[in-house]
């Protein structure tokens, strides 16, 4: 009961946030501070970096770092040949990147916006594009909100969110990133709400370790799988359209347990819904004429074999060639870069 008081009160400061700093105007202007290869660099715990000596002495960046006067970063574009774009670090206080064309990161791994260790910011309205690996990464951050922007032809990832505590990822556009549109891991109280997703080598919306979060009124098509869960439990699928994947248009695999995938609209994949044998006591219904398959991941759970309200019975899957090791085996590899990258910058 503490725990869902608290999630609720965080929900309430973050929409009054979002509300405080909207805008009428989702449009990117023609008129921006120039910072081509000069990338902007904030830590909370550094005198020399923090937001209120960058806010001092940078003009394209104001307010106070409070809900009714954040720190705004706006009408910037930014790139870097060998960091991140934009990189945030050790912040509580209120700010909002808005408006922005963030490009071309060209540091191995990099990103376009590096958040680690914050709480309290929202990006919105933004192009974030072409760099190494990352649109946007979210290291153990909290009461994040990445609105309306567009991201795509980044190396890996559209969004990597790791290690989030109530975050929101809601109305971006975020298509071909070369491997997965939205990447979520090891995250509490996840929001992905109407978001087009597409064109992505690997997964729409990919999700390791994952509890409590809602994946909802999302456009998924042109991926390889619409969504791919392992080891995710409590979750809700609903209200999606998911449609002309390659493989299957959601996934549940490896002990993903007590989800609820309803109400969501599937046409023209491969395979409908695909449960691994070790997953159990999911709900799945109302998702129209939808084939549902079992696949074998080791366990015993059955795969929540049965009809399940959903018109069509389970059946055994064998896929040729068709092996997540592979993907299991990449997600791993970048997490554990990601978090040694955290760990390092919690050090300081």
């Amino acid at each position: 009961m503490l725990v869902s008081s608290i999630i609720l009160f965080s929900h309430v400061i973050l929409a009054s946030f979002a509300k405080e700093v909207s805008s009428d105007s989702n449009d990117l202007t023609t008129a921006y501070w120039d910072l081509i290869d000069s990338p902007i660099y904030i830590d909370d715990l550094s005198p020399n970096d923090n937001w209120e000596t960058t806010a001092f002495e940078n003009i394209w960046c104001t307010g106070e770092g409070t809900l009714t006067d954040p720190y705004v970063i706006q009408d910037v574009i930014v790139s870097s040949t060998d960091s991140d774009c934009i990189t945030i670090l050790h912040s509580e206080v209120y700010f909002i990147i808005t408006n922005c064309i963030i490009i071309n990161s060209q540091k191995e791994l990099g990103a376009g916006i590096s958040l680690q260790d914050v709480k309290n910011g929202y990006i919105r309205s933004s192009q974030i594009s072409n760099c190494d690996s990352y649109g946007i990464t979210m290291g153990g951050c909290t009461n994040i909100i990445v609105y309306n922007n567009t991201i795509f032809g980044n190396g890996w990832m559209g969004i990597y969110l790791f290690k989030g505590l109530n975050c929101e990822i809601s109305e971006n556009t975020i298509y071909n990133n070369s491997g997965i549109g939205v990447s979520v891991f090891q995250s509490n109280f996840t929001r992905v709400i109407e978001n087009d997703i597409y064109s992505h080598y690997t997964v729409g919306i990919g999700g390791e370790f994952c509890v409590n979060s809602e994946i909802k009124h999302n456009n998924i098509y042109d991926n390889y799988d619409g969504i791919n869960m392992h080891e995710s439990s409590y979750n809700t699928f609903l209200y999606n359209s998911i449609t002309d994947n390659t493989e299957s248009g959601l996934q549940l695999r490896y002990n993903s347990d007590y989800n609820t995938i309803s109400d969501n609209t599937f046409f023209n994949n491969k395979y409908c819904i695909v449960i691994g044998t070790s997953c159990s006591n999911n709900e799945i219904y109302n998702n129209g004429v939808c084939d549902m398959y079992t696949i074998d991941d080791g366990g015993d759970g059955g795969g929540d074999d049965g009809n399940n309200g959903n018109g069509t019975p389970s059946e055994e899957l064998d896929i040729p060639g068709y092996n997540m090791l592979f993907f299991i085996g990449v997600i791993s590899i970048v997490s554990v870069l990601i978090y040694f990258k955290y760990n390092k910058i919690m050090k300081r």
